[in-house]
């Protein structure tokens, strides 16, 4: 009886990708990324690995690829990964070790972000503070108090 191969886990990509950023001066392409990944676990991948999993914009991607997200937002989390656009391609990048260029783009990206709301009238985004929208002056309803719980 053949036994089945088990799933390669995010904890494991998270490894790879740490040794991997850290031999290229801390950043890469994801393309080259997920290039590397294939070669050195492509053969060893499993049915799990490989299955087709839907994502919220209607497209589908293996279940690995999801995986290596999952293993990028934990290097995030922990502040020593960042993902960052650069001349319409995305760039995987190791902050500890990237140059100031790469980590100024991060840092850049990160601050840009925020939690935002839409106008209910002209869809405007507004920063979470705004009590009115400037696009068309609708008052946003105001916020609920924060409840303790003792």
């Amino acid at each position: 009886m053949k036994s089945r191969k088990p799933e390669i886990a995010p904890a494991e990509y998270y490894e790879f990708i740490i040794d991997l950023l850290s031999c290229n001066d801390g950043v890469l392409p994801m393309t080259e990324v997920f290039d590397a990944i294939k070669r050195q676990y492509g053969r060893n991948f499993s049915t799990a690995d490989k299955r087709l999993m839907n994502l919220p914009n209607g497209s589908q991607q293996p279940k690995w690829k999801n995986n290596v997200d999952w293993a990028k937002a934990t290097g995030a989390r922990q502040g020593v990964l960042a993902t960052v656009t650069h001349k319409k391609q995305k760039w995987l990048v190791l902050l500890e070790d990237a140059d100031d260029f790469w980590v100024e783009k991060a840092a850049k990206k990160k601050s840009e972000r925020s939690f935002k709301k839409k106008c209910r009238m002209c869809g405007h985004w507004n920063p979470l503070k705004n009590k009115v929208c400037p696009e068309c002056g609708y008052e946003f309803p105001p916020t609920p108090e924060k409840r303790r719980l003792i």
